[in-house]
């Protein structure tokens, strides 16, 4: 990315110009081709400006993103807990950044002109071929995310990944006790299934998608970062033990169905 489009993104102007148009496009597929379920919005209409980091699980590339700053701006205007008519959109909420791999930013014109919403371009774990190469943040990475905490709010997917628990990453952890913020954990579903992965067009309309906030968490931020990443994990329902919850549930479902 150049140096121009780095400086750019950070220009709230460039912002509240580009959340309404991307706002007025994807507003319908949200609320009118498939239905969206909030709760949770009164543990953000109280938070502080800067130094909070949502941290949620990951179902698109861009649906998940889009979804949120959509929240963001309603209950900026006072909304609890739904969108209603997007007139919230004439005022943005601004304030916020997102961290997203670089190579998925880097992928199209679309994801480009996404980058300037706010991204925060961070290099992948992972190699392509499937092999870790370090662990962690790069320290260039990790500064531009404690930079934005310094003065906004941040939104990270721990796990990096859009599978389905997959493991968190201690990156996530590290920032947290490097920069001690409010930690607030968002759960959602129903995105994997409307959208495709980049959550750029529909799959299946007509679909529930539900973006759940809870309560900020009580972190110790002296604790390990294995601690705090289990909390993070378990936050957000992608811990084992709610995987294997789930599986249990669908055991039992294919029980009833289908009886000795």
């Amino acid at each position: 990315m150049s140096s121009f489009s780095e400086r750019l993104r950070h220009f709230k102007l460039v912002r509240k110009i580009l959340y309404p148009i991307v706002g007025i496009i994807t507003w319908p597929g949200l609320v009118i081709f498939n239905k969206l379920q909030i709760r949770g919005t009164e543990h953000i209409a109280k938070l502080p400006r800067k130094n909070v980091l949502f941290v949620s699980n990951h179902q698109t590339y861009f649906a998940d993103v889009i979804t949120f700053l959509h929240i963001f701006c309603a209950v900026k205007w006072r909304k609890k807990n739904k969108l209603g008519v997007p007139y919230y959109l004439l005022n943005p909420f601004t304030n916020v950044y997102y961290v997203a791999a670089e190579e998925t930013m880097r992928g199209s014109f679309i994801s480009r002109l996404f980058t300037l919403g706010g991204a925060l371009t961070v290099k992948r774990t992972w190699r392509s071929a499937g092999n870790e190469v370090r662990k962690g943040l790069d320290p260039s990475d990790t500064r531009k995310i404690t930079r934005a905490l310094e003065s906004n709010w941040v939104i990270t997917f721990p796990q990096g990944t859009t599978t389905p628990f997959a493991p968190g990453r201690k990156g996530t952890a590290h920032i947290i006790k490097l920069c001690k913020p409010v930690v607030v954990p968002v759960v959602i579903n129903g995105f994997w299934r409307a959208f495709n992965k980049k959550g750029l067009k529909f799959k299946k309309k007509g679909t529930l998608l539900t973006v759940t906030f809870k309560e900020p968490l009580p972190i110790d931020y002296e604790a390990p970062t294995e601690v705090i990443l289990a909390q993070v994990m378990d936050a957000i329902e992608q811990s084992r033990s709610f995987m294997l919850k789930g599986a249990h549930h669908r055991k039992a479902a294919n029980d009833k169905t289908n009886p000795a």
